[in-house]
């Protein structure tokens, strides 16, 4: 059995930790990896609604609302078998990636040490909105941490060894209205096992509406449709940030184990919308 490896997830908002690749990290927590999740922003200006009392919503603080939607990060991660999570609560200026912020953040990942570090695709100037940007973060940041000087910096340099990109829908859909590809994901990772806690951890963001059939529909309409492109019944898709070399083809086992099957559809394990709500009674406290 391989040593665990530890993996760090770097996300623009507070429900991207369950929705963008969440999946994988439970795969990879459940092999008894050690996996980390740094939220930039607590999604303050993306879901105001709490925080404006919309509806049957009783108003909050902004700090109430804050904690409140940390809260919702904290039950996901336990879930999906985060180890740790950190807020860096950038919401103001967030397009300002100055360089105290991508130091902070280099130092962070210097920090926690991760082996593989996975975060949103970054785009160029043009159709660049907060999820994208968030990887303009982690790519500066990456390039400083190897480059740290404990004299200076106050702390060791770290080199982490793999960057790869969750592909959202919008990377996927939206680019490829301006470009003529747009983004085509390099791998898919089968996420069917762990399906049900993925749309459980969804059901933890009541701020945002994710809970009951919207997790249920989006574990269908996405991880099902990334599914049928990898054969399987849940998949989540991911990019190399650069060339990986081999020491000769690679060849998984999923490939080796392939058999001709006429007409082959993806697997019948399609339970997304059999599973039951996770959805704890605090999270609708702030109710009238």
């Amino acid at each position: 059995m391989s040593e665990p490896i530890r993996i760090m997830g770097i996300y623009a908002h507070p429900a991207d930790l369950a929705t963008e690749g969440g999946g994988t990290m439970a795969v990879h927590a459940d092999r008894g990896d050690h996996v980390i999740g740094i939220v930039l922003t607590d999604g303050i200006r993306m879901h105001p609604h709490y925080l404006l009392g919309e509806g049957d919503r009783a108003p909050m603080t902004l700090a109430d609302y804050r904690e409140f939607k940390r809260q919702e990060v904290r039950r996901a991660a336990r879930i999906l078998g985060f180890r740790h999570v950190e807020f860096m609560g950038w919401d103001e200026n967030f397009y300002d990636a100055n360089d105290d912020r991508v130091l902070t953040l280099a130092k962070l990942i210097a920090t926690h040490r991760p082996t593989v570090v996975v975060t949103h695709w970054p785009t160029g100037d043009y159709l660049i909105d907060s999820n994208k940007f968030a990887g303009v973060y982690v790519t500066r940041a990456l390039g400083i941490s190897p480059t740290l000087v404990p004299e200076f910096d106050g702390i060791e340099p770290h080199f982490v060894k793999e960057l790869f990109f969750f592909l959202m829908d919008q990377s996927i859909d939206t680019r490829s209205k301006v470009d003529p590809l747009g983004p085509i994901a390099d791998f898919f990772v089968d996420i069917t096992p762990v399906i049900g806690r993925k749309v459980q951890a969804f059901d933890q963001y009541v701020s945002q509406g994710y809970e009951g059939s919207m997790a249920r529909k989006a574990a269908e309409a996405r991880d099902g449709r990334f599914g049928m492109m990898a054969n399987t019944s849940y998949a989540e898709a991911f990019m190399y940030s650069r060339s990986t070399t081999f020491q000769s083809l690679p060849l998984p086992h999923d490939v080796l184990d392939r058999e001709y099957v006429p007409n082959d559809l993806p697997g019948d394990q399609i339970t997304a919308w059999q599973t039951p709500s996770a959805t704890p009674p605090e999270a609708y406290r702030r109710r009238g």
